[in-house]
């Protein structure tokens, strides 16, 4: 199957980035964790993550991403991944990394108290 990961928009892209390029322990613990997540994506993303029900998906994302299906997957006990997956060809699936997130910050963006 051929497998195709983006970031949903620039400011995604450089938080990936600056993510990388910092020296922390802490930052680089979550790299490697983020990179276990995507790969793990590689092989049927739409079974991997948790499928989030289209009434807790916020109109912002729905509006500007045309969502038809978003999923999140969860980094660690602290982090989250929310992404879509879209079949492009019959072997090859396009997957965009909406954001990563804290659990906090996952909570908040979808109306979870």
């Amino acid at each position: 199957m051929k497998y195709e990961l983006r970031w949903a928009n620039e400011g995604v892209k450089e938080k990936w980035a600056t993510l990388k390029r910092s020296t922390s322990k802490q930052d680089q613990d979550l790299v490697k964790s983020i990179k276990r997540t995507l790969e793990k994506l590689e092989y049927n993303p739409f079974n991997r993550g948790v499928n989030i029900p289209k009434d807790r998906i916020p109109k912002s994302l729905r509006k500007e991403y045309c969502l038809h299906n978003l999923f999140k997957i969860d980094i660690n006990d602290n982090w989250r991944l929310v992404y879509f997956a879209k079949s492009l060809e019959r072997d090859a699936t396009l997957v965009i990394v909406i954001d990563f997130m804290t659990h906090i910050e996952y909570n908040r963006l979808f109306g979870y108290n």
